[in-house]
């Protein structure tokens, strides 16, 4: 959601609910395949939003969620998103 500030590993962890240790290791792999840079006070920051965009879609596998197809009938956004 903010692609141009840089992000502590503590902040990421933290932010996604996820363990510090395991945090480390997914952007260790980040910048093995260019994805992220490290700063120089050690926070991370993407190198290129567009192409982290495109490798998590490539990545991504759709069919592992179960899907439940059907309509909605509503009047606006809004209250489509109350009914559901």
């Amino acid at each position: 959601m903010e692609p141009d500030r840089a992000f502590t590993q503590r902040e990421l962890a933290r932010t996604a609910g996820l363990n510090e240790g395991f945090t480390s290791r997914i952007v260790r792999d980040l910048e093995q395949q260019q994805l992220v840079l490290r700063k120089p006070d050690g926070a991370v920051q993407l190198s290129d939003f567009d192409t982290m965009l495109d490798a998590w879609r490539e990545s991504y596998d759709f069919s592992k969620h179960h899907i439940v197809r059907g309509h909605i009938p509503s009047r606006s956004g809004d209250d489509l998103l109350r009914k559901l």
